[in-house]
Protein backbone atom coordinates (compact mmCIF):
# COMPACT_ATOMS: atom_id res chain seq x y z
CA UNK A 1 0.00 0.00 0.00
CA UNK A 2 2.48 2.42 0.47
CA UNK A 3 4.24 1.62 -2.53
CA UNK A 4 0.95 2.12 -4.33
CA UNK A 5 0.63 5.86 -2.64
CA UNK A 6 4.56 6.65 -3.39
CA UNK A 7 3.70 6.59 -6.75
CA UNK A 8 0.42 7.78 -6.70
CA UNK A 9 2.39 11.17 -5.61
CA UNK A 10 5.57 10.84 -7.59
CA UNK A 11 3.34 10.46 -10.60
CA UNK A 12 1.09 13.31 -9.44
CA UNK A 13 4.69 15.25 -8.61
CA UNK A 14 5.90 14.78 -12.21
CA UNK A 15 2.32 15.99 -13.92
CA UNK A 16 2.52 18.96 -11.81
CA UNK A 17 6.11 20.03 -13.13
CA UNK A 18 5.27 19.31 -16.75
CA UNK A 19 2.30 21.31 -16.56
CA UNK A 20 3.85 24.31 -14.89
CA UNK A 21 6.94 24.06 -17.71
CA UNK A 22 4.19 23.82 -20.52
CA UNK A 23 2.31 26.26 -18.78
CA UNK A 24 5.20 28.84 -18.42
CA UNK A 25 6.61 28.41 -21.74
CA UNK A 26 3.05 28.29 -23.96
CA UNK A 27 5.06 29.61 -26.77
CA UNK A 28 6.30 33.25 -25.99
CA UNK A 29 9.14 34.37 -27.39
CA UNK A 30 11.75 37.07 -25.39
CA UNK A 31 10.38 39.73 -28.02
CA UNK A 32 6.66 39.07 -27.54
CA UNK A 33 7.73 39.64 -23.57
CA UNK A 34 9.53 42.78 -24.13
CA UNK A 35 6.10 44.34 -26.55
CA UNK A 36 4.12 43.08 -23.43
CA UNK A 37 6.14 44.73 -21.02
CA UNK A 38 6.49 48.02 -23.15
CA UNK A 39 2.78 48.43 -23.87
CA UNK A 40 1.96 47.41 -19.80
CA UNK A 41 1.19 51.26 -18.52
CA UNK A 42 3.78 51.84 -15.34
CA UNK A 43 1.77 53.90 -12.97
CA UNK A 44 3.92 57.00 -12.97
CA UNK A 45 6.34 56.40 -15.43
CA UNK A 46 4.88 59.75 -17.69
CA UNK A 47 5.12 62.02 -13.99
CA UNK A 48 8.99 60.54 -13.26
CA UNK A 49 9.92 61.62 -16.58
CA UNK A 50 8.58 64.98 -16.80
CA UNK A 51 9.68 65.90 -13.27
CA UNK A 52 13.26 64.58 -14.50
CA UNK A 53 13.13 67.20 -17.95
CA UNK A 54 12.08 69.89 -15.58
CA UNK A 55 14.90 69.49 -13.03
CA UNK A 56 17.41 69.66 -16.18
CA UNK A 57 15.41 72.70 -17.35
CA UNK A 58 15.56 74.13 -13.90
CA UNK A 59 19.42 73.51 -13.82
CA UNK A 60 20.05 75.35 -17.04
CA UNK A 61 18.32 78.10 -16.11
CA UNK A 62 19.81 78.58 -13.09
CA UNK A 63 23.06 78.01 -15.11
CA UNK A 64 22.45 80.32 -18.04
CA UNK A 65 21.07 83.55 -14.99
CA UNK A 66 24.43 82.98 -13.55
CA UNK A 67 26.57 84.19 -16.18
CA UNK A 68 26.08 87.76 -15.79
CA UNK A 69 26.55 88.27 -19.61
CA UNK A 70 24.11 85.50 -20.60
CA UNK A 71 21.92 87.07 -17.86
CA UNK A 72 21.35 89.95 -19.36
CA UNK A 73 19.39 87.96 -22.50
CA UNK A 74 15.90 86.36 -22.37
CA UNK A 75 16.64 82.72 -23.79
CA UNK A 76 14.35 80.11 -23.63
CA UNK A 77 15.36 76.27 -22.73
CA UNK A 78 12.96 73.23 -23.55
CA UNK A 79 13.39 69.88 -22.72
CA UNK A 80 12.15 66.55 -23.75
CA UNK A 81 13.54 63.41 -21.87
CA UNK A 82 17.03 64.55 -22.04
CA UNK A 83 16.92 66.13 -25.06
CA UNK A 84 17.13 70.45 -24.57
CA UNK A 85 16.39 72.86 -27.17
CA UNK A 86 18.36 76.76 -26.54
CA UNK A 87 16.01 79.71 -28.51
CA UNK A 88 16.19 83.22 -27.94
CA UNK A 89 18.88 86.00 -29.43
CA UNK A 90 22.49 87.01 -27.89
CA UNK A 91 25.24 89.69 -29.25
CA UNK A 92 27.80 87.56 -29.63
CA UNK A 93 28.91 83.68 -31.57
CA UNK A 94 30.65 83.22 -28.36
CA UNK A 95 27.64 84.16 -25.94
CA UNK A 96 25.97 81.04 -28.34
CA UNK A 97 28.18 78.82 -27.88
CA UNK A 98 28.80 79.58 -23.91
CA UNK A 99 24.71 78.62 -23.32
CA UNK A 100 25.55 75.56 -25.46
CA UNK A 101 28.16 74.44 -23.07
CA UNK A 102 25.96 75.16 -19.98
CA UNK A 103 23.70 73.10 -21.27
CA UNK A 104 26.05 70.21 -22.00
CA UNK A 105 27.66 70.44 -19.07
CA UNK A 106 23.86 69.57 -16.94
CA UNK A 107 23.90 66.22 -15.43
CA UNK A 108 20.58 64.21 -17.00
CA UNK A 109 21.06 66.02 -20.72
CA UNK A 110 21.22 63.33 -23.96
CA UNK A 111 21.66 66.22 -26.47
CA UNK A 112 21.29 69.91 -27.01
CA UNK A 113 19.79 71.51 -30.32
CA UNK A 114 20.79 75.44 -30.22
CA UNK A 115 18.76 77.56 -31.99
CA UNK A 116 19.77 80.52 -30.71
CA UNK A 117 20.45 83.29 -33.11
CA UNK A 118 23.24 86.12 -33.02
CA UNK A 119 22.29 90.06 -33.57
CA UNK A 120 25.53 91.90 -33.53
CA UNK A 121 23.27 94.72 -33.07
CA UNK A 122 22.35 93.87 -29.34
CA UNK A 123 23.80 96.03 -26.47
CA UNK A 124 25.15 94.19 -23.30
CA UNK A 125 26.97 95.12 -20.25
CA UNK A 126 30.47 93.02 -20.42
CA UNK A 127 31.87 93.03 -17.03
CA UNK A 128 35.36 91.21 -17.50
CA UNK A 129 36.02 92.10 -21.15
CA UNK A 130 34.75 88.63 -22.09
CA UNK A 131 33.38 89.46 -25.24
CA UNK A 132 35.24 92.51 -26.30
CA UNK A 133 35.33 92.01 -30.36
CA UNK A 134 39.01 92.66 -31.74
CA UNK A 135 39.00 95.27 -34.26
CA UNK A 136 41.77 95.70 -37.05
CA UNK A 137 43.39 99.51 -36.64
CA UNK A 138 42.22 100.64 -39.59
CA UNK A 139 38.65 99.48 -39.28
CA UNK A 140 38.43 101.14 -35.82
CA UNK A 141 36.32 104.49 -35.65
CA UNK A 142 38.44 107.63 -36.06
CA UNK A 143 36.99 110.25 -33.44
CA UNK A 144 37.10 113.45 -34.96
CA UNK A 145 39.90 115.55 -33.61
CA UNK A 146 39.88 118.37 -31.12
CA UNK A 147 41.36 122.04 -32.19
CA UNK A 148 44.91 122.21 -30.86
CA UNK A 149 43.16 125.59 -28.80
CA UNK A 150 41.37 123.37 -27.07
CA UNK A 151 42.36 121.85 -23.46
CA UNK A 152 42.48 118.17 -23.21
CA UNK A 153 38.70 116.87 -22.91
CA UNK A 154 37.10 120.01 -24.03
CA UNK A 155 34.34 119.52 -26.68
CA UNK A 156 33.45 121.97 -29.61
CA UNK A 157 29.96 122.90 -28.92
CA UNK A 158 27.74 124.55 -31.18
CA UNK A 159 27.12 128.25 -31.27
CA UNK A 160 24.08 129.73 -29.83
CA UNK A 161 22.19 132.55 -32.34
CA UNK A 162 22.87 135.22 -29.97
CA UNK A 163 26.56 134.57 -29.88
CA UNK A 164 27.51 135.22 -33.29
CA UNK A 165 26.17 139.22 -33.81
CA UNK A 166 23.66 141.13 -32.45
CA UNK A 167 20.39 141.56 -34.62
CA UNK A 168 18.98 144.96 -34.43
CA UNK A 169 15.26 145.46 -35.48
CA UNK A 170 14.94 147.74 -38.26
CA UNK A 171 13.33 150.98 -38.80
Amino acid sequence: MMARGRRAGLLALISLVYLAITASTCGVTPTQQKVVQSSAPVPGLKEALIAKDRAIQAAIITALRADPILAQFKLKVEVHRGRVILSGVVAREKMKEKAEELARATEGVKEVLNQIEVDESLEFMDFFGEYKEEQDSSARKRRPRRPPSSPPGARERPKLPWEDEIILPEG
